[in-house]
Parts: structure tokens; sequence; C-alpha cells
């Protein structure tokens, strides 16, 4: 993914359980300074270290490390705790429309649960997305749809045609995964 001539900032974090820094993503454009592409390093996303599941630990970047220390670009702390304030928000269910894209997040979950993609957000994995964000407001962008249509986690056809639109998540409960956990539960939205 190239975004040298997007001519926007924001911060880019892709979960792919990689480690490894793609250097089309690094951009000389002066309007792009605060842009940031993160990349987790593995699989092991649970509460404990927040990560892919963008679950809120507390207001420290370092306990994030597993997003910020992946950063390719021209990242600061102020970048970090615009993410960590909307975590935090989220973790509350507080100011969703002021912190998130929620149109565009309410979108993709509902294309993402359709296709039944679980090597992502939605399982144990909590990868194969990436989060934008670009003056306070987040969003998902997809990736990695290879395992789409039940191809992963999935034990039978019967499991992926009725795989459930209220609680699509495999593996974790929706309190593991509060961006569809509090999105849901918002009637407001």
């Amino acid at each position: 993914m190239n975004m040298s001539n997007a001519g926007e900032s924001g911060i880019y974090n892709k979960y792919d359980g990689q480690n490894k820094q793609d250097a089309n993503t690094k951009s000389s454009d002066s309007n792009m300074n605060n842009e940031m592409f993160f990349k987790d390093k593995g699989g092991n996303m649970g509460a404990s270290n927040s990560g892919g599941s963008l679950q809120y630990i507390d207001d420290k970047s370092s306990s994030y490390s597993s997003i910020f220390d992946n950063a390719v670009g021209k990242s600061e702390e102020a970048d970090y705790q615009r993410v960590i304030m909307a975590l935090k928000a989220l973790s509350t269910g507080t100011d969703l429309e002021k912190h998130f894209d929620v149109d565009a997040i309410l979108k993709y979950l509902a294309a993402h649960t359709i296709v039944v993609n679980l090597d992502s957000y939605s399982s144990s994995m909590a990868q194969n997305y990436y989060i934008y964000e670009k003056d306070g407001k987040i969003t998902i962008l997809p990736w990695d749809y290879n395992l789409a249509w039940g191809g992963f986690q999935s034990s039978d056809a019967a499991s992926v045609i009725n795989f459930p639109i209220d609680t699509p998540v495999s593996g974790v409960e929706m309190a593991d995964r509060p961006l569809l956990e509090k999105l849901f539960a918002n009637s407001n939205i």
C-alpha cells in the first residue's frame, strides 16, 4: 500500500502477526509528518497487552508497545496520546463519534461479518486490519481476506452459514473486542 500521495496525516496500524517494515508506507511529503504505520509483533493479543484487541490499559504509551513500537515514519507522543484517548473513550463507550468514524467502522464490520473473516479482529488472533487516525478520529481499513468465507477457524459449512451477526466473534467474548461490544451496545448510533 503506497500512501505517499495521499496528502493526509494520520496513524496507520497494521495487525498482521509479522514484524517487517514496508518501505512503501514511508513518505517524504511534509503534509504527512503525523503519518504512522504500525505492525503487530505477534499473535498474543489478550487483555493484558491490548495490541490488536484495542483494549484500554492506561494513559502510558509504553503500555501499548505492541502498537507503538512498530511505527514507521515520524511519530511523537502526541500522536500516541490521540490513539490512547480514543481507546479510553472506547473502554467507557462514551464520545464514540468524537473519536471514531462510526459509520465507516459499522460498514466495515457489516461486510466483515457477512464474509465470515475470522483471521481478524473478530477472533482470538485480533489481527489483519489497519487502523487509521486523522485529526483524533479512528477508522478501520480491511486487510488480508484470503481466509474469508469461513476459511479460518470454521469447523463446518453450517458454522459459516449460521455465523452470528449480533455477536460476530470467534474464540473470544464480545468484551474482549471493545470496538464491537461498545458500538453494538450504543443504541444512539
